[in-house]
């Protein structure tokens, strides 16, 4: 849930709470080591999930992809 992964970046020090959710030194760095990474953009991961539910539909055999 939305809440767990807030907390889980809470206790590993990536980001805390002043008014607004703001990122801490080390949660900058993670963002600055994948930011240019092909697998960490949001249409590669709706691209992910749409392959998935198309073989989830039609009973497809899971395969790995990338």
């Amino acid at each position: 849930t939305r809440a767990s992964i807030i907390e889980t970046l809470l206790k590993r020090d990536y980001i805390h709470v002043k008014k607004l959710f703001s990122p801490t030194e080390k949660g900058l760095g993670v963002y600055q080591s994948v930011k240019d990474k092909k697998d960490c953009h949001v249409a590669m991961t709706a691209e992910w999930e749409k392959v998935l539910r198309r073989k989830i539909e039609n009973n497809e055999v899971m395969q790995r992809f990338s």
